[in-house]
């Protein structure tokens, strides 16, 4: 999506392939994951608040939904762009965990 290309490009994280496979729809076997971004990706520009740490209070607080989350790290309080983001962050995190308990 459109806001993973503008926060890869706002963290100077490489961009291998073709900068419009980002902003297009993808199949799902071969999207890269929010949680495949390095720790340092600040996800919330307003706040300055970064995966590592969204990542952090969602499992140390066991965070099921984005009003917690944003609580919790003040992340997409600003804003709000980065909104899409923390929802997949949030989503693809969960499903980790409940993959790890089952």
């Amino acid at each position: 999506c459109y806001a993973t290309l503008f926060h890869m490009l706002r963290n100077r994280i490489k961009i291998t392939g073709l900068p419009a496979e980002l902003i297009a729809p993808k199949t799902e076997t071969n999207e890269e994951k929010i949680t495949d971004f390095p720790d340092n990706t600040i996800i919330c520009l307003c706040e300055g608040v970064c995966k590592g740490t969204i990542v952090a209070d969602i499992l140390e607080n066991n965070l099921t939904r984005l009003d917690e989350v944003k609580k919790m790290t003040n992340a997409g309080t600003g804003c709000e762009s980065c909104i899409s983001l923390l929802e997949d962050l949030l989503a693809e995190v969960s499903r980790k965990v409940l993959q790890t308990r089952s």
